[in-house]
This record gives C-alpha cells, structure tokens and sequence, in this order.
C-alpha cells in the first residue's frame, strides 16, 4: 500500500471519528436532558452508567489528535519517499 492511500485512508477515518464522536457527545447529551431519575429505583445505577459514559467520552476526545499526529507522519514519509530524501 502506497504512503498515498495510507494517508488519504487515515484522513478518512480522523474525519469519521471526528464527526462521530461531536454527534455521540450531542445524542447522549440530548438522552441525559430528557430523563429525570431521581426518585426512582434506579437512580444509582442511571448515575453510575452516567458517569461511566463521561469518563470513556473524556478519553476518546485525545482520539482525533492521535489520528493526526499518524496522518503527519505518514505525510511526512511520503514526501520523503517522493522526494529521494
């Protein structure tokens, strides 16, 4: 495979991820608004799932800057490459 098709590739999925994770935060965001379980029998296990999602979700933010730092140096490979540095 091409330094090319790699790159285009992992742009491609930095694009993905990108757009899916703001979509995700924006979905679970609006589902949080709209239920109210204090009272409830399950209040404790609503707030645990809750705080499960806000800590997976701080950690996936780091995702699209990884993908991009990849996306540099396999950018930065392929000019090499191109180049005969």
């Amino acid at each position: 495979m091409s330094s090319m098709t790699r790159l285009v590739s992992l742009l491609a999925i930095g694009a993905i991820v990108t757009i899916g994770l703001s979509l995700f935060v924006m979905s679970m965001g609006a589902l949080d608004d709209g239920v109210d379980m204090s009272g409830s029998a399950y209040e404790d296990e609503y707030n645990s799932v809750t705080d499960i999602s806000i800590i997976s979700l701080s950690l996936m933010k780091y995702l699209p800057i990884f993908i991009a730092v990849a996306v540099l140096l396999i950018g930065v490979v392929g000019i090499k490459k191109y180049a005969g540095v």
